[in-house]
C-alpha cells in the first residue's frame, strides 16, 4: 500500500506546546490547575437548584465534594451522583444515581443576614445563564440564633472541605445550636475519632469532632488566631435519630465560645482529578483556556496574557446534555483565534464566558476532539465522534448556522447495537488533523469490542469526507488506544474518555 509520509503519530504533554516558545503562542508561567477547583463560596445565579426546597432558597454553592454542596437560608443540601453502567462514555443510554442529604439548623433565623468577605478577583459563569457569579472565601450567617453567628470559611490548607465556626457571643445560650438531617441518609454515627459520619447508598461526609475556644471580646475570629492562641476542649456530637446537638462544656459566659469543626468528603476518591489539566488551547490575543476536573464536573477557565485568572465556566447542574455532547467525558471544545469564542460542542460561549446564544439542536454526536477547517473559504468545524448503534464517526458544523450539518461514515464500517450492557462498541475516532494544504483528513481509532477491523488504525479521508473518500488506512502498531480508557493519568485506570492528543500533521 503506498502513501505519503504526512502525518506523524505520536504522545504529547499538553504543556509542551506552551513550553517551546513556538510562534503565536503565548508564554507564561502559573499554574493552570488552580482554576479547575475552588475553594470559594460562589452565590446562586441559578445554576443551583434545591432538592429539599423546606430549608429555604440556595444563596451560594461550594464546588469541591465533586458536586456541589448548597447554603441555603436555613442549613447545607450536600448533593451526590454516580454513575451507574461504568464502562461507557456518557450517552442518551448514561444512567446516574442522584443522592442528597440536607442538614437544617433546627429553630434557626430563616431571616440571618449573610455576609460575605474576601471576594475573588475572577467570576463564574454556567450553562445558559448570562449572568457572573462571584466567588468569597468567608460567609457569616449573623444572629441566625439569637446572639449566635455562624461563619463559613476555608483553612490555609490543601484539605478538600470548608469549616463553620458557630460563635457563641456572651449571654447566649448554646443549647440552642441543633442539626437536623434529612433526604437520602443510610446512617448517621461516630467514628473512634469522634468525627460524625453521614452517608447515603453512594457516599457521605464527615464533619470533624468539634473543638471549642474561648476568647475575649479583643479576640479576632480567625484560623491564625484559633490555631496559635487558643486551647481547644472537645465538644463531642449527640446523637438523637437524625437530630444532632453539642455537648457544650463548662465555660465563662461571659466571654465568646468559638465551636470550629471542618467538613470533607468521605469517598476518597474525591477530587481524584480535581486539579488535573486535560485540554488546553489559546487565542490570538494571548489568552490561555484550560478544561479539566472531575468527569462529570468539568470547567474551564480563562487565564489572560499575564497568567491572571479571568473566569471559569461550568456546564452548570441544571444544564442537560443539549444538542451535541457538551462537557461530558472530557469532550471536546475549540477557540476561535480571533474572538476568543470557544465552541464546547454545540455550544458557544464568548470571550467573556457567557453563552451568546448559539446552540446546535439535533446530531446527536459524541464529540471527543473538534478541529476547524478551512473548507476552501467556507469554515467547517468537525467533531471526531461516534455513537452506540450509529453508523456515524464524525460530525459536521456549520458555524454560521446553529442547525447540525452533517453526521458522516468515514470508515464504511456499519455499526451495530452492543449485545451486553456495558460493551464497549462504538466506533470512536480518539483524534484527528487535517491537512492545511488538501484538507485531507487523518484520523485514529481506538480498540474496541465490536470493530476489530477499526482497532488502532489510521485512516486517511480527502475532502469531502466519507467512506468513498478514503485513501487508505493503516495499522499504528500498537495496542495502547482502548475504548473510554485514553487519558490514563486520570483516575486509577478506569474508564474515563476516548479523547486523544496524539496526530499532527507536516508540510
Amino acid at each position: 500500500m503506498k502513501y505519503t509520509n504526512t502525518i506523524l503519530f505520536f504522545y504529547f504533554l499538553l504543556y509542551g506546546l506552551f513550553a517551546n516558545g513556538q510562534t503565536g503562542i503565548p508564554k507564561f508561567n502559573t499554574n493552570l490547575t488552580q482554576s479547575l477547583s475552588t475553594n470559594y463560596f460562589i452565590e446562586n445565579i441559578g445554576q443551583y437548584s434545591n432538592p429539599d426546597t423546606s430549608i429555604g432558597s440556595v444563596q451560594f454553592g461550594y464546588e469541591g465534594h465533586g458536586m456541589p454542596v448548597l447554603f441555603t437560608s436555613k442549613g447545607l443540601v450536600f448533593l451526590q451522583k454516580q454513575k451507574e453502567n461504568t464502562n461507557k462514555e456518557i450517552d442518551e443510554n448514561m444512567r446516574f444515581k442522584e443522592r442528597y442529604i440536607s442538614l437544617q439548623w433546627k429553630g434557626c433565623n430563616p431571616n440571618a443576614t449573610i455576609i460575605t468577605e474576601e471576594k475573588a478577583t475572577h467570576y463564574n459563569t454556567y450553562g445558559l445563564l448570562q449572568k457572573k457569579a462571584w466567588g468569597y472565601k468567608k460567609l457569616t450567617y449573623k444572629n441566625i440564633y439569637n446572639g449566635i453567628d455562624i461563619v463559613y470559611a476555608f483553612c490555609q490548607t490543601n484539605k478538600i472541605g470548608f469549616e463553620y465556626s458557630i460563635v457563641i457571643h456572651p449571654g447566649a445560650d448554646a443549647s440552642l445550636v441543633k442539626m437536623l438531617y434529612n433526604g437520602d441518609i443510610k446512617s448517621i454515627e461516630t467514628n473512634i475519632n469522634g468525627s460524625l459520619i453521614i452517608q447515603s447508598d453512594i457516599k457521605g461526609f464527615v464533619q470533624s469532632l468539634p473543638q471549642c475556644f474561648m476568647m475575649t471580646s479583643t479576640d479576632s475570629i480567625s484560623p491564625a488566631y484559633l490555631k496559635q492562641n487558643a486551647s481547644a476542649i472537645p465538644s463531642p456530637f449527640i446523637i438523637k435519630q437524625n437530630e444532632i446537638g453539642l455537648e457544650i462544656p463548662v465555660y465563662d459566659k461571659t466571654k465568646t465560645l468559638i465551636i470550629d469543626p471542618f467538613v470533607s468528603p468521605t469517598d476518597t476518591l474525591i477530587g481524584l482529578d480535581y486539579h488535573k489539566a486535560v485540554e488546553i488551547d489559546y487565542d490570538f490575543q494571548g489568552n490561555v483556556y484550560v478544561s479539566g476536573g472531575e468527569m462529570d464536573s468539568q470547567y474551564m477557565a480563562k487565564f489572560n496574557a499575564a497568567g491572571n485568572l479571568v473566569w471559569r465556566f461550568g456546564a452548570g447542574v441544571q444544564l442537560p446534555l443539549v444538542g451535541l455532547q457538551i462537557f461530558a467525558s472530557y469532550a471536546g471544545w475549540i477557540v476561535e483565534k480571533t474572538t476568543g469564542s470557544i465552541y464546547l460542542g454545540g455550544m458557544r460561549i464568548n470571550s467573556s464566558g457567557l453563552y451568546d446564544n448559539y446552540l446546535s439542536q439535533g446530531g446527536g454526536t459524541e464529540n471527543w476532539k473538534m478541529i476547524w477547517s478551512s473548507n476552501y473559504g467556507r469554515p467547517r468545524m468537525f467533531f471526531a465522534g461516534g455513537k452506540i448503534c450509529k453508523d456515524y464517526n464524525l460530525g459536521e458544523l456549520d458555524p454560521t448556522v446553529s442547525a447540525f450539518t452533517n453526521a458522516l461514515n468515514i470508515t464504511g464500517v456499519a455499526s451495530h447495537c452492543p449485545t451486553t450492557l456495558n460493551a464497549r462498541e462504538g466506533q470512536d475516532i480518539v483524534d484527528c488533523v487535517i491537512d492545511p494544504r488538501d484538507n485531507a483528513l487523518y484520523s485514529v481509532f481506538p480498540i474496541t469490542d465490536g470493530y476489530p477491523s477499526l482497532n488502532n488504525k489510521i485512516f486517511k479521508n480527502t475532502y469531502p469526507y466519507s467512506a468513498t473518500s478514503m485513501a487508505w488506512q493503516v495499522p499504528t502498531g500498537y495496542s495502547t488506544l482502548l475504548e473510554v480508557y485514553n487519558k490514563a493519568y486520570l483516575g486509577l485506570g478506569g474508564p474515563n474518555t476516548n479523547a486523544g492528543n496524539m496526530l499532527a500533521v507536516n508540510a
